[in-house]
């Protein structure tokens, strides 16, 4: 029988941190920036990186349960944990930026911004398993210039991620330093029940608590630019991962001959530093050798120590010879 085994590490069982699971198991699916700042030229337009990575430039502010890391593919998270949260709860990121004296106006500033939360009406209905909401109009994100909002977008947009362009000339002078923000803030609390809300409990068991909600916003490419030109950004830069592995085939440290497969049993690896919630769900893709699988239901999951866990396991997609290619596994 084929079999996968997970692997746990020791955790604190009971803090909400379980999505962060996921998205380590299936790696980087977010553009980001790389390499240190730089000034750059486009079409005769100057603009300068304001690098995350330069972490003693920036100031950070919290209330409530917001947390932010700097993420190693060159972008800045704010994210808050699965509880309620109240009016005015926020993460708040502030440099200082200064305009060269001799840039010429418009003065711009760009940057990439997504978050992990849409809203999408359709799918807000009364069945399955798992609980489904819809919180429109209580967080936001926002970039603010010498503390007034220039740009703001709420959580619930359907954008999953994109570069955005603000025009800040009114704002700024050549010369001179301004104060720039980047905030995820709660305006409406959960405590304040708003037109358009959904919620489904869904039938899993325990109960979720209908006024937890979680969110993660990422930023990146953030630079300043003259002669701004809202339909001319600058697309997002590499990933320092893609930047990494395009040195390591240049030096030939890439093998380049015929692919191999790992052998059966696989070995899965739970990293949540902040813990896992107990009874919380989790899921990950896994894929699987050309003719290793016939049927799904073959599969079973294991702990570190042999004993079968209770998992589920659907598939996602075949092989031309009719094996199982992509299995997801649930739990």
């Amino acid at each position: 029988m084929n079999m996968l085994t997970e692997l746990i590490r020791p955790v604190s069982v009971g803090q909400p941190c379980t999505w962060i699971v996921i998205a380590l198991m299936l790696g980087p699916v977010i553009c980001g920036s790389c390499g240190p700042g730089s000034d750059t030229k486009s079409e005769g337009r100057r603009a300068k990186y304001i690098e995350f990575s330069d972490q003693g430039r920036w100031a950070l502010q919290t209330k409530g349960e917001y947390y932010c890391r700097y993420d190693r593919r060159n972008l800045y998270c704010m994210y808050h944990l699965w509880k309620t949260s109240s009016t005015g709860d926020h993460a708040t990121l502030t440099t200082r930026v200064t305009i060269p004296q001799d840039w010429q106006p418009p003065y711009g500033l760009e940057f990439y911004c997504s978050d992990d939360y849409v809203v999408q009406p359709e799918r807000c209905t009364g069945e399955g398993w798992m609980a489904c909401h819809a919180y429109p109009g209580h967080r936001f994100k926002q970039v603010l210039v010498n503390g007034q909002v220039v740009w703001e977008a709420d959580v619930a947009d359907e954008g999953t991620g994109q570069c955005y362009g603000v025009d800040i000339t009114d704002y700024v002078k050549a010369g001179d330093t301004f104060e720039l923000t980047l905030r995820v803030i709660d305006r409406v609390g959960m405590e304040v029940k708003l037109d358009g809300e959904f919620w489904y409990n869904g039938t899993y068991e325990p109960k979720e608590d209908p006024r937890w909600f979680m969110t993660h916003v990422y930023w990146g490419d953030l630079l300043v630019t003259e002669k701004f030109h809202p339909g001319r950004l600058r697309p997002w830069r590499e990933t320092p991962s893609i930047s990494k592995m395009r040195e390591l085939i240049a030096e030939g440290k890439v093998p380049r001959g015929p692919q191999t497969t790992a052998a059966l049993p696989a070995t899965f690896t739970l990293e949540a530093p902040r813990g896992v919630a107990a009874g919380y769900p989790m899921s990950c893709g896994v894929p699987l050798p050309k003719g290793a699988v016939k049927d799904v239901r073959r599969l079973r999951l294991s702990d570190a120590r042999g004993q079968d866990l209770a998992a589920q396991f659907d598939e996602l997609s075949r092989w031309q010879d009719g094996s199982v290619r992509w299995a997801l596994v649930s739990l």
